[in-house]
């Protein structure tokens, strides 16, 4: 699968809004400086190979320091994506 580089401009700014809008920032991370590391590595995302652009993408969400926090791509299948944390009460 090749992503052209407008729908991975758009993945980036889809992964900014969201952690700016629903992360819950437990570790204490400085959000001005998490987005401009995502927008100094933006240009180099872009241009990447797919292995490396997730990668790079995987990279910066683990600066997060939230283990719940993952990009995942379509080549993993749904069974995986079930969230584990959930439990019957």
């Amino acid at each position: 699968m090749t992503l052209d580089p407008s729908k991975r401009a758009q993945i980036l700014r889809s992964i900014k809004k969201l952690i700016l809008a629903h992360h819950i920032n437990v570790g204490g991370i400085d959000y001005s400086a998490w987005t401009e590391r995502v927008d100094g590595r933006t240009a180099e995302l872009l241009n990447a190979e797919v292995d490396a652009f997730e990668a790079g993408i995987r990279q910066l969400l683990a600066e997060l320091t939230t283990s719940h926090t993952v990009f995942v791509t379509v080549q993993v299948p749904p069974s995986i994506l079930l969230d584990k944390s959930r439990r019957i009460v």
